[in-house]
């Protein structure tokens, strides 16, 4: 059949009723490296989402995102999702280089957005929301050369959810969910597990939450394999409640596809090459989306292992 283009599908219209699809959660980051607020504990950023329903953080407040979507023309799935991916920007919460702040928007890399600021479009006169249909101007390119991004104005600067958190499950823990399964395939050569450890960091300072899990069965033996893709282990939330985590990571055991163990043996990076090579070719194309295949039959086979962590 014929592809047919849905690039202006909306957040809000996702999810129709009678539809039994996932709730979405789009993860981005906001940044705030001009704020002085002491209690962003030097990250200079905060976490920011979209979804069907809302659009906001808790140092924005949310609001609707069928409102959001009224005074920004140019915000939809798309939109959310390439914000959210986007690797490259003067601003970048916790990773900021600040000397190449200024450099980088002279250059114009700047993957980043300029949104409506969620408490302006929500306390703002009819007269100033008039206004944030004109866009935020030079006067926010001024700010973004400068680092002098905070949530004080009409716009907020938001970027890759990456850039504070990369694997996508601060807002699960947020909303004390049972069960999260987590696939990291982040570029971690050395197995240092950077993000999980984020992440633990995160919980712990944030909501008070534990992440139990034992890493070394993932973790790299003398010929650099690991013994599994995977691993159970426990969120406890506090008061008694507990929570499931299932962790999957990019790595190689040494019973893969044989064109997957030749394409190792040529690049031996693989599977963590960096994230800087974005022109696959077709044989490294494969070899990724061989391992994320195997991974998940072996997974999916499993049912004792599999079967134990949805029964819990």
């Amino acid at each position: 059949g014929t592809i047919e283009h849905n690039d202006k599908q909306k957040l809000s219209d996702l999810n129709k009723e009678g539809s039994s699809a996932p709730y979405h959660l789009i993860n981005v980051t906001l940044n705030l490296q001009g704020s002085t607020e002491p209690s962003l504990r030097g990250r200079y950023s905060d976490f920011f989402i979209f979804s069907k329903c809302f659009t906001g953080s808790t140092r924005t407040g949310y609001i609707k995102t069928e409102q959001m979507e009224q005074y920004d023309g140019n915000l939809d799935l798309g939109t959310a999702l390439a914000i959210s991916g986007a690797a490259a920007s003067p601003n970048m919460g916790i990773t900021t280089v600040k000397p190449l702040v200024f450099i980088m928007t002279l250059l114009n890399i700047r993957m980043g957005y300029w949104l409506p600021n969620p408490r302006t479009v929500s306390n703002a006169s009819w007269l100033s929301r008039i206004g944030l249909y004109l866009g935020p101007g030079p006067k926010y390119v001024l700010k973004e050369a400068v680092g002098h991004v905070d949530a004080l104005g009409k716009y907020v600067n938001v970027s890759d959810g990456g850039h504070i958190e990369n694997l996508g499950i601060y807002e699960l823990l947020r909303r004390r969910c049972k069960f999260i399964i987590a696939v990291d395939g982040e570029a971690d050569s050395n197995m240092t597990f950077s993000s999980l450890i984020k992440l633990q960091l995160y919980a712990r300072l944030d909501m008070g939450i534990e992440i139990e899990l034992d890493l070394d069965p993932i973790r790299k033996d003398v010929k650099g394999l690991s013994s599994q893709h995977w691993i159970f282990g426990k969120v406890q939330y506090g008061e008694g409640e507990v929570g499931h985590l299932l962790y999957i990571k990019s790595s190689v055991t040494g019973d893969e596809y044989e064109y997957v163990s030749t394409y190792r043996t040529e690049h031996p990076a693989f599977p963590h090459e960096p994230t800087s090579d974005q022109f696959f070719s077709e044989a490294q194309f494969e070899a990724y989306r061989a391992l994320g295949y195997q991974i998940g039959d072996q997974l999916l086979a499993n049912d004792q292992a599999f079967g134990e962590f949805m029964r819990e």
